[in-house]
């Protein structure tokens, strides 16, 4: 079409376009029209365009399917090995290195591929593409409800928590690992973060003296329900932590799970998210483990806790 005309309109129709498909339609500069109502369609002569935005999930999905979405800590944490360490391996090496079952990665994984976000040459993992497992992961992630958070106040504001944080690492590392997220450590690797509330991850417990609450004591935090400029995250997972790096002194969780985080966010969030992943993708050669061996050195998920 395009080779008889240049302005030839190329449309997509479908019962139903994930919102990954109508993505990769719109780099295309394909037209969309799914029967839920996703519409994109543009003409140059006459000149038309017309956009609307219908149902997000497949309406006729079977219920069965949804063991192979990616929902849940599980799949969180086989999203971050792959996104953190370039291929090639299996099925079982992934499991070992995220402690989880060969059945369920290798049921996930083949979910994977039939979305073309991984790539295998019989059974060995030969290419990964990162960004939109990413942002695949993000569709069934929400950061502020798999960690609950709890709101505090910083009378002396965000800047002298960090200050805290960095000062007191040996009191903190007693109670447990804490590890920034969210818009403040964006803001080290994407100039469009702007700060906002301080996400910290902290480690989970709801009892009387509680590891939230040595915490919040060690760096001066008060409950509050209203002007809250911190966040503590309560960590559903302990795989958020794998990957933490310095910055200036202050540790940061990895590239990978600031992504999710900030995707997976509220407000501006997303935005940034997509800022870190522009900066993850020119500095891929920094980040990304050449082995899995390298992926959790401190046995984080060998030692749950």
């Amino acid at each position: 079409m395009r080779r008889l005309t240049e302005d030839a309109a190329i449309l997509v129709v479908a019962p139903w376009l994930s919102p990954r498909t109508r993505r990769s339609l719109d780099e295309l500069g394909y037209g969309y029209l799914d029967l839920t109502g996703n519409v994109s369609f543009r003409l140059a002569r006459p000149a038309v365009v017309l956009r609307t935005t219908g149902a997000e999930r497949d309406p006729d999905e079977p219920r069965s399917s949804d063991r192979s979405r990616l929902r849940g800590l599980r799949a969180g944490r086989l999203v971050r090995v792959l996104v953190d360490v370039s291929p090639p391996y299996q099925a079982t090496e992934l499991a070992a290195a995220t402690a989880l079952s060969v059945p369920w990665v290798s049921r996930l994984l083949a979910s994977m591929e039939d979305e073309a976000l991984i790539v295998r040459r019989r059974r060995m993992i030969t290419d990964v593409d990162w960004h939109q497992l990413l942002r695949a992961r993000a569709e069934h992630y929400r950061v502020l409800r798999a960690n609950p958070p709890v709101s505090m106040l910083a009378p002396g504001g965000i800047p002298d928590v960090l200050t805290r944080v960095r000062e007191r690492r040996a009191e903190l590392a007693e109670i447990g690992s804490v590890a920034v997220t969210g818009s403040v450590a964006a803001q080290a690797v994407a100039p469009t973060a702007v700060g906002g509330q301080l996400m910290l991850y902290v480690p989970p417990g709801a009892t009387q003296r509680s590891p939230l609450d040595r915490v919040a004591e060690t760096l001066g935090l008060l409950r509050t329900d209203v002007g809250a400029n911190v966040l503590l995250l309560r960590r559903g997972d302990q795989a958020v932590l794998v990957g933490r790096h310095d910055d200036s002194g202050v540790p940061h969780v990895a590239l990978s799970q600031l992504a999710l985080d900030l995707l997976g966010g509220t407000g501006r969030m997303p935005a940034e998210g997509d800022a870190v992943i522009d900066y993850m993708t020119g500095t891929e050669q920094r980040w990304r483990r050449r082995s899995l061996a390298e992926w959790d050195p401190e046995g984080l998920l060998r030692t749950e806790g």
